[in-house]
C-alpha cells in the first residue's frame, strides 16, 4: 500500500512539473489552451461570460458547474500518456476542480474530496491536494463506460457540493 502511494505521489509530481512552463516560456509565448471540439479556444485572459479563464488551467476542461453563486471548472489529466514506462500504477487521471467564488476571485483556502461512482457501481473516495489555485487528485478511469463525480468542497464560509456524469469511451 506504501508502494502505491509512494509511487502515485512520485508520479503527480512529475506530471504537474512536466506542465508548469518554465519561466522562458511565459515571458516570451502567452499559455496555449489546445482546443477541444467541445471547448473551443478563447482568447487569452478573456473569461468565458460566467466562467473562467481556463488558459492557465492544465488539462482537459470536461465539466463547468455553477453552484450557490460559486463557478465550479473541472480539468482531467490523462497520466498514462506522461508514465508510459510505468504499468502498474493504479492511477490512470489526474482530477482537477478550480473553484471561483461568487466576487470573481480564486477559491484556494478550501478542502475538497471527490466520491468517484465506477461503471461497475463501486466507489473511489479520495481527499484532494491545493494545488495551483485548484484543488486535485489521482483517480482510475481505467474502465471503459459513464462515471458519476461527486465534488464536495468545504471554504471557511460554505459547503459545496456538485454532481455530473463522465464517459470514458
Amino acid at each position: 500500500m506504501k508502494k502505491i502511494i509512494v509511487v502515485s505521489a512520485i508520479a503527480t509530481l512529475f506530471i504537474l512539473a512536466l506542465s508548469l512552463p518554465s519561466p522562458a516560456a511565459q515571458k516570451d509565448h502567452g499559455s496555449m489552451d489546445h482546443p477541444t471540439q467541445d471547448h473551443p479556444t478563447q482568447a487569452q485572459g478573456t473569461p468565458p461570460a460566467g466562467g473562467q479563464d481556463h488558459t492557465a488551467h492544465m488539462g482537459d476542461l470536461i465539466h463547468e458547474s455553477a453552484v450557490e453563486g460559486y463557478h465550479l471548472a473541472y480539468h482531467l489529466i490523462d497520466m498514462q500518456q506522461h508514465t508510459a514506462g510505468m504499468k502498474d500504477m493504479p492511477m490512470t487521471h489526474h482530477l482537477m476542480v478550480f473553484v471561483q467564488g461568487p466576487d470573481g476571485k480564486a477559491v484556494t483556502e478550501a478542502k475538497a474530496g471527490y466520491l468517484v461512482k465506477n461503471p461497475d457501481g463501486t466507489d473511489q473516495k479520495v481527499m484532494t491536494m491545493a494545488m495551483n489555485k485548484g484543488f486535485g487528485a489521482d483517480v482510475n478511469l481505467k474502465a471503459k463506460g459513464v462515471y458519476t463525480i461527486k465534488a464536495k468542497i468545504v471554504a471557511p464560509d460554505k459547503q459545496l457540493l456538485d454532481s455530473f456524469p463522465y464517459e470514458v469511451k
